[in-house]
């Protein structure tokens, strides 16, 4: 997953709308960054980011910090537990 590499990092987050990672902006409360769905946005939205890029990186650190290996690992044997009953 290159965006949480690149979230845990601290780089805020350009998505495409409708693309797998756009999931990475459900969380309430935590902004990484833009989704887009024309590359046209993608300049604007870079200055946008460029304005106050450290509350971008400190967001992009936050959701990088729900995407852990052990967050997901507990997830994946829940789910896996509850096809075993």
């Amino acid at each position: 997953m290159p965006a949480i590499e690149a979230a845990s990092q601290g780089l805020p987050l350009l998505i495409r709308k409708g693309t797998a990672p756009d999931d990475f902006f459900k969380h309430k409360g935590i902004k990484p960054g833009f989704l887009f769905k024309d590359l046209e946005e993608i300049p604007s939205l870079i200055e946008e980011i460029a304005k106050d890029y450290d509350y971008y990186s400190e967001q992009a650190n936050k959701l990088a910090k729900l995407y852990t290996f052990d967050i997901y690992k507990n997830n994946l044997l829940k789910i896996l537990n509850e096809y075993k009953k």
